[in-house]
């Protein structure tokens, strides 16, 4: 359990410049701000891998994610399957807000839900004045509910500056082939050994 008071909190880190591989959260987590299951901010060159997030995650304001509450780095083979959710603005299944930098080969089974913006693997993505943020070869299954912006990968991607795009992600006929053909794909789904209901699981 996470101390409510604190922003950017999260299990593992609370901000992080760095590299973090194989991180794993079983444990609820609550904050006021900017929370993340495993980090709450990571900044600009910081590379999130193999990590995967499967309690709730929940902060009284905004930027709820399962992995990460906010980020400006890239995250890859990422899970989520716990509730997540915010009383504020933006929450979403593995970044709450993904402002610049790529996000690939990740997938979310929970549910999400935000006072505004919500989406099944980012809340919202891009910034003003950030080189764009790019979503590569992701499914989401989790139920998202939100007052304005609601989408099943991105809630919310903004136009202008560097932009944002979501590539190669499913919320139907979600299979193995069409997964590993994408871009930065890496062939690194492959099929259901039985622990994710006939869903393609990461390596």
């Amino acid at each position: 359990y996470s101390t409510p008071s604190l922003p950017f909190v999260a299990i593992s880190i609370g901000e992080n410049r760095k590299k973090v591989m194989g991180c794993v959260n079983n444990a609820y987590v609550q904050g006021s701000d900017i929370v993340g299951g495993i980090i709450g901010i990571s900044m600009e060159g910081t590379q999130i891998e193999k990590c995967c997030n499967t309690n709730e995650v929940w902060t009284t304001a905004s930027n709820a994610g399962g992995i990460l509450g906010q980020c400006f780095g890239d995250i890859k083979e990422c899970y989520n399957t716990g509730y997540v959710h915010a009383n504020g603005v933006t929450a979403g299944g593995i970044c709450g807000y993904k402002v610049t930098g790529k996000l690939y080969n990740c997938y979310n089974r929970g549910n999400i839900s935000a006072g505004e913006i919500a989406g099944g693997i980012n809340g919202a993505t891009g910034l003003r004045g950030y080189v764009a943020s790019y979503t590569y070869n992701c499914f989401n299954t989790g139920t998202i509910n939100g007052s304005r912006y609601v989408g099943g990968i991105t809630g919310w991607g903004n136009a202008n500056g560097g932009g944002s795009a979501d590539t190669n992600c499913y919320e139907t006929n979600i299979t193995v082939e069409g997964l590993n053909g994408g871009e930065f794909s890496e062939n690194v789904w492959v099929e259901d050994n039985g622990s994710n209901e006939g869903y393609p699981i990461l390596k």
